[in-house]
């Protein structure tokens, strides 16, 4: 009786240091386009990044300040942001019973030795003793590169899609988890059709859902690998250059599996009909391609409330349409309710230049590989401007004028922009008081990425002028503007902007019984709004 009593509290004392236990996730997330200047620059591989850290905050349980994403910067922002991660590292280690896993991801130029940073280098063998100097109980790291295979070759990596790492996360388990896009001796192909390369293309679909074949909510690292795997693959089978295979290495000590998305953490999701042979999912606020399903793949993919296009394909036919997500919403999407579109679209090596034609620059070969249908035309976010900031009056006591501006626009390249804007200028050395009312229609062309936006308009601003001297109305005239604006919109979220304008309107109103010419040049400043 007394060693029956012993082994339950043996057992109780290990299921309570069992269930104590707590995992942290961290991420280091690096992108870069430009290499050592070998190869041309990569169009995508800072964009594949931001949907690895995107993807990692939505679904992998990585907390938004635990996630750092470095795009296009240099060797020492790398150094100094694994240097902040060690110390993290060992502040939650001060608990006995964290465990800390590290994913680290990069995406670029790769000769085969090192992972390039525009002129400068990291070695992989320099990368895997930073990464394992953090102190990380588990350290992954997904190298997206051409021949970023070299990486494992000195372990014994294949191009192989068999994969059984067994780890969970709440058992004492350790080491390293190392995946590549490609071999040694392969490059890694980027698409124009997904707007990115196909391993993090398919490894980011994976994540969101198309990985979970077993329909239990979450995507271990097993089930990401073989979906990215078997998906890149064929993907890039269809390319001149031939397909290229991702390769893993691992070295862990423990049991379980890996969880990389749990797919819970969204409580919003679109579920594709089984008809539909393959989809592309576009997220309209930064026009990226967020995940693809497959014949192959799961059927429900997660993602966050907001807008997005769907371009869908079956039997030969493509078709699509516009949704926006609510918070809450699984949303059923039937090829049904889905519009005929017209398709082109080209992939090309990642680090080569795309050309005309094979024939033309074989040694940079670019090759149709899809049809990637253009969306059917359809209602754009709205974005909504206020600005203040200083203008030029008319009255030449005053020297400027205090202005405010609402301005509202279709979120697109080229749009019509309305708008309404106030002046108030006061003299300093009477009281005179002079204001003004105007309302404005123009055209508006703008450069968007997903960090900026700079567009230039041409306007037409009629309205009211009025002044005051002592509280009486002295004259009023109406007015009649038109000029240039130019703006730079700066992105702080998917949804809000901040930025600057400049504005050199001329306007023609009544002075004195006389028709006038004025310049009324002014400088704003202020937020945007997407809606």
């Amino acid at each position: 009786m007394k060693m029956g009593r012993l082994w339950l509290l043996l057992a109780s004392l290990f299921m309570a240091s069992s269930a104590g236990a707590e995992t942290y996730r961290l991420a280091l997330v690096v992108g870069h386009n430009t290499g050592s200047g070998e190869h041309p620059n990569l169009r995508f591989a800072e964009t594949d990044a931001g949907k690895f850290a995107e993807v990692l905050a939505d679904v992998g349980n990585v907390e938004s300040a635990d996630i750092q994403l470095l795009q296009g910067l240099a060797l020492d922002h790398i150094r100094s942001a694994l240097s902040k991660l060690t110390a993290r590292v060992g502040q939650l280690h001060r608990s006995p019973q964290v465990r800390v896993v590290l994913i680290f991801y990069f995406s670029g130029h790769s000769d085969g030795v090192s992972v390039e940073l525009g002129p400068e280098k990291l070695s992989f063998l320099d990368l895997k003793q930073m990464l394992s100097q953090t102190g990380a109980d588990v350290r992954l790291a997904i190298i997206d590169a051409c021949k970023s295979g070299a990486a494992v070759r000195d372990k014994g990596g294949e191009p192989a899609p068999a994969f059984a790492i067994r780890l969970r996360d709440e058992l004492r388990s350790s080491g390293d988890v190392l995946l590549t896009s490609s071999a040694a001796d392969e490059v890694a192909l980027e698409s124009d059709e997904v707007r990115g390369s196909y391993f993090t293309h398919h490894l980011v679909s994976g994540l969101r859902g198309a990985a979970d074949q077993s329909g239990d909510g979450q995507v271990t690292l097993a089930e990401a690998y073989r979906y990215a795997y078997h998906h890149t693959v064929s993907s890039s089978a269809a390319t001149l250059n031939g397909p290229h295979h991702p390769v893993y290495d691992y070295r862990l000590s423990g049991q379980g599996e890996l969880v990389l998305a749990f797919l819970n953490r969204l409580d919003s999701a679109l579920v594709l009909d089984k008809s539909i042979e393959r989809a592309l999912i576009i997220g309209l606020e930064r026009d990226h391609v967020l995940a693809e399903l497959g014949a192959a793949s799961a059927r429900k993919v997660a993602l966050p409330a907001g807008q997005y296009g769907i371009r869908a394909f079956r039997n030969g036919q493509n078709r699509g349409t516009r949704l926006r997500l609510a918070p809450g919403e699984i949303r059923q999407l039937e090829w049904a309710q889905l519009e005929s579109l017209d398709l082109i679209a080209q992939a090309q090596t990642k680090g080569a230049v795309a050309a005309e034609s094979p024939a033309a620059a074989p040694s940079t070969p670019t090759t149709v590989v899809a049809e990637a249908p253009v969306l059917p035309s359809g209602p754009h976010p709205w974005q909504w401007q206020l600005t203040g900031g200083i203008g030029r009056p008319v009255a030449q006591q005053v020297d400027l004028g205090g202005r405010l501006r609402l301005a509202f626009h279709r979120d697109q390249s080229a749009s019509w922009v309305f708008s309404l804007q106030t002046t108030l200028a006061v003299s300093t050395t009477d009281d005179l008081y002079e204001s003004m009312a105007q309302a404005g229609i123009g055209y508006r062309l703008a450069w968007q990425s997903k960090r900026v936006d700079l567009a230039a308009a041409l306007e037409l601003s009629p309205g009211l002028m009025w002044q005051t001297l002592a509280g009486e109305v002295q004259g009023s005239s109406f007015i009649f503007c038109a000029g240039p604006r130019l703006s730079l919109w700066f992105h702080v979220t998917e949804s809000l902007s901040i930025g600057v304008e400049a504005e050199a309107f001329a306007g023609i109103l009544q002075i004195d019984d006389a028709t006038r010419t004025k310049f009324f040049p002014s400088l704003l400043a202020g937020l945007a709004l997407r809606l």
